[in-house]
């Protein structure tokens, strides 16, 4: 059966609070890499799909270590699994990718997740989703939101980061924020980890929950 009939289908990516302990970086992929496996998916044909998952996932690409464990999860073309889908879901979790995080930690108790594209992502949602317990790191902030966007797509920086608005002397700001750590020690130690094209921001550490009292929705 075509489980896409049953309400299962790629649609936007509702993002929440990720957990991480380390800063790994995946392969970025431009998001049309996605495309053969999101149809064989949409025309039920899932063993393709887990082969297109498979070879992307083994380059390193986040969404498709996501949509692994959701098929191991939902045992789509699969037996169903649920350590398969753990082990997938952990992958995309040690990218930063948050679903995969709530996946783990009572993902159970959420409604299933859907398949997803790189390119459909919410970035600002991002933001508002961490946990105010943790904290980030602040790489750039304009006036301009078109520049903060192109810095996300030209740092190859989308499932990873956010970015959010807020009032500076009346005028419009944006702030381009990476990651959620559990403590600013962290924070600060995965600085050094950062690729050269994010530590050129020279970023900062920031907590979220005072992020969160500044931003504007």
């Amino acid at each position: 059966m075509n489980r896409f009939r049953n309400g299962l289908r790629p649609v936007l990516a509702v993002v929440t609070a990720a957990v991480m302990l380390t800063v790994v970086v995946p392969s970025a992929r431009p998001a049309g890499e996605h495309d053969a496996a999101l149809q064989a998916m949409r025309n039920g044909d899932y063993g393709t799909a887990l082969q297109q998952w498979q070879q992307l996932a083994s380059g390193g690409d986040v969404v498709a270590r996501f949509n692994l464990g959701l098929m191991y999860e939902r045992g789509l073309g699969v037996e169903a699994s649920g350590r398969l889908a753990a082990r997938w879901y952990r992958a995309a979790n040690q990218s930063h990718f948050v679903e995969a995080y709530h996946r783990l930690n009572g993902g159970g108790v959420r409604p299933a997740p859907q398949t997803v594209s790189a390119a459909e992502y919410d970035t600002q949602q991002w933001v508002s989703l961490q946990n105010p317990e943790y904290f980030t790191l602040q790489l750039a902030s304009s006036k301009n939101v078109t520049l903060i966007e192109k810095y996300l797509d030209d740092d190859e920086l989308r499932g990873r980061a956010g970015y959010y608005r807020s009032e500076r002397n009346g005028e419009q700001w944006y702030a381009l924020v990476y990651g959620a750590f559990p403590s600013s020690e962290e924070a600060r130690a995965s600085v050094a980890t950062l690729p050269d094209n994010l530590r050129k921001w020279s970023p900062c550490v920031r907590p979220i929950k005072d992020i969160h009292r500044v931003m504007q929705h």
